[in-house]
């Protein structure tokens, strides 16, 4: 949630209008982490040229070509709406300057209220937000910790996810994030009752080592090893993951925590 609603409204109207259906509002992030690796590599918007990134730029010609045609990194949504690029010493320092640390759940009413589509809620960590993200108007939640860097000793999504998904008691879809690398942890998901994993980083490192080849390899990667996973789980579907599960749980398996009962499921 931005500071200014003005310019909330304007984004509202800009996506609307650009035929965007679900809106996914982060509420994790009100207040910053200390991301340390952003402060080691000096991540800057706008961006910085340094000694150290020129050196770097020189050893990847084919990317310093492509930047050539498509410019430097810029948050160039914020500069057409808003006029002016923000600027700061790091990406957290940019997005701070932008954003409510004081987001209520007033605040989202007041959000359901201007937007048309559905809405999704990403940085959910527990039943009773889940409950009160559905009283509030939301159609949908995802249980995230933001990849560890907001608060990096918090639980795994995997342990919030079963009280979340009871929770919704199946009003609202649930997705979930955070350290999924692999076809097998998305399965693990599954299983739990998520109905969809949101992926970052795996994509994101595809895009940066090939483009948009990259993304698709990655995401092929991930397919096969969910595949493989349904099958050594003896799921001809995702939907019945959910069901090993549950099968494991009448076999006495729930003496363990259910993100623990896929590990046993033979």
């Amino acid at each position: 949630m931005l500071k200014d609603r003005g310019l909330v409204d304007a984004f509202l109207q800009r996506l609307h209008a650009s035929g965007f259906e679900v809106l996914q509002l982060t509420v994790d992030t009100a207040v910053a982490g200390r991301r340390n690796r952003d402060i080691r590599n000096g991540f800057t918007l706008p961006f910085r040229w340094t000694a150290r990134n020129l050196a770097d730029t020189a050893l990847h010609p084919r990317w310093a070509l492509a930047m050539l045609r498509a410019g430097s990194p810029a948050l160039r949504l914020f500069e057409d709406i808003a006029g002016e690029p923000p600027c700061g010493a790091t990406i957290s320092d940019v997005m701070q300057q932008q954003l409510s640390s004081s987001f209520t759940w007033g605040d989202l009413e007041w959000l359901r209220a201007r937007w048309p589509g559905h809405l999704m809620l990403k940085g959910i960590s527990s039943a009773e937000q889940t409950r009160q993200a559905l009283a509030a108007g939301a159609d949908g939640v995802v249980v995230s910790n933001h990849g560890g860097r907001q608060l990096d000793g918090t639980r795994s999504t995997l342990e919030w996810l079963p009280e979340v998904v009871d929770a919704a008691a199946g009003r609202a879809a649930i997705l979930v994030d955070s350290g999924f690398r692999s076809g097998t942890d998305i399965a693990k998901a599954i299983a739990l009752g998520a109905d969809a994993v949101q992926l970052g980083r795996p994509t994101l490192y595809g895009l940066a080592a090939a483009g948009e080849a990259g993304v698709r390899q990655a995401l092929e990667i991930l397919r096969q090893e969910f595949d493989r996973a349904m099958a050594l789980c003896g799921a001809t579907t995702p939907a019945q993951l959910r069901g090993r599960i549950e099968m494991a749980e009448d076999s006495g398996i729930d003496e363990v925590p259910r993100h623990q009962a896929l590990s046993r499921v033979a």
